[in-house]
């Protein structure tokens, strides 16, 4: 029988990990939904792989634009009357031939075997994160499911508009980034070895800039190769890495300590952290469950650890805005407005508000810094190009000097 890994929710909010063996994974969350469980990730048990297991194949992941259309789709077939196995035997017809209609295809024959969506869902664990999961299980318990999945597609949109706002930004300092770093290069790697024999030649003391120059030309010409190779490993290495491992934690942390960056990414991560607790609370989740699911949405590690004495707190019976006013890492209207709403009986719509501010100063932050990076960019990237050139012009002016 096949042995499958597990992470869990109790009642209390506490994550559960284990591995137990199973028939299939939908046997499995009936197992773990019979002992009142809420599953968060459910996976085939994979033994610990070699050193290098980081450069294997991984599978394709449904990116959040094609996520966000499935679950608007699916809302409108539902909400139309439509049976859910038809709404998705159709939404699999639609996808003939791309990358989803597998996945379809088998949430089709789950749910035909007797599974409900959210655990069909939940089979498809890499595709659909765990928040998105508990929120369509409490629209199935709740009798809400096409509204459920409307509020899901309006966040998922929402959070896909503005990741192409930040992208579209970006492309013309990053085409400016690359076309002087690539000028940097050409200039150290191809012009200044060309005048190196040249200069030897010429008898005489170079200019200190010059031979700066020269020696710096020569250092990247050697250690440029090797150096891109170290990174690309590294990189890949990192991404590998498990979620709550001590290097991403040290790495996330040293994110949170950066000038203007730290805040801006404290801002983003709690602006989603807030809006899939309002969705979590209004899809009838209870507070502690949405609390531990809510954290895994939140990207950084060390914050991420920051947010776990909220569960904790709420637990022993503090409340909610008193918890988070215990971390002075948090923007301050999160302890003040969420005690507004738990005052007012308004916690969700209070979260999603929260979630609309942070997402807006962000915005406007991210805004302010990409105004400025093009100039900063252009300058220093001149100030670069100009001192190797002038370095170079100094030398050749010398050597005519001797000549003369």
């Amino acid at each position: 029988m096949p042995v499958f890994d597990f992470r869990a929710v109790d009642r209390e909010g506490r994550v559960v990990a284990g591995a137990r063996e199973a028939a299939d994974e939908s046997a499995l969350l009936r197992w773990l939904q019979s002992r009142e469980l809420l599953p968060l990730r459910t996976r085939p048990h994979r033994p610990r792989a070699g050193a290098f297991a980081f450069l294997a194949g991984r599978e394709t992941r449904l990116t959040g634009r094609i996520r966000a259309l499935i679950t608007r789709q699916l809302a409108t077939l539902i909400a139309a009357g439509l049976p859910l196995d038809h709404s998705l035997e159709l939404l699999a017809r639609l996808d003939a031939g791309s990358g989803q209609h597998a996945m379809l295809s088998r949430l089709l024959e789950r749910v035909r075997g007797g599974d409900g969506l959210a655990a069909a869902l939940a089979a498809e664990s890499r595709r659909f994160p765990a928040d998105y999961v508990a929120l369509v299980r409490a629209g199935e318990s709740g009798g809400f499911l096409p509204e459920v999945l409307v509020r899901l597609a309006d966040a998922l949109e929402r959070g896909e508009r503005l990741k192409e706002e930040i992208r579209s930004s970006l492309i013309y300092p990053a085409i400016l980034v690359v076309a002087a770093l690539g000028s940097i290069l050409l200039l150290v790697t191809v012009v200044v070895p060309s005048f190196a024999p040249l200069f030897a030649d010429a008898g005489r003391t170079l200019p200190l800039a010059t031979r700066i120059v020269v020696q710096l030309a020569g250092i990247v010409r050697l250690a440029a190769p090797p150096a891109g190779l170290a990174l690309l490993l590294a990189v890949l290495a990192y991404r590998r890495l498990p979620a709550d491992a001590p290097a991403r934690r040290r790495v996330g942390g040293a994110l949170l300590q950066l000038p203007i960056i730290g805040p801006l990414l404290i801002k983003i991560a709690i602006a989603r952290y807030a809006r899939t607790l309002s969705l979590l609370l209004g899809g009838g989740v209870p507070l502690l469950g949405s609390l531990a699911l809510a954290g895994a949405v939140v990207g950084n590690s060390a914050l991420q650890s920051r947010l776990l004495p909220v569960q904790d707190a709420v637990r022993s019976g503090q409340r909610l805005g008193a918890s988070f006013a215990d971390d002075p890492l948090l923007p301050r209207l999160l302890p003040e407005l969420v005690g507004v709403g738990e005052e007012t009986g308004s916690l969700a719509a209070m979260l999603g508000k929260i979630g609309e501010i942070l997402e807006e100063e962000s915005r406007r932050t991210i805004d302010r810094l990409l105004a400025l990076l093009t100039p900063a960019v252009t300058l220093a990237m001149g100030l670069v190009v100009a001192g190797v050139l002038a370095a170079l012009f100094s030398a050749i002016l010398s050597i005519n000097e001797l000549a003369l």
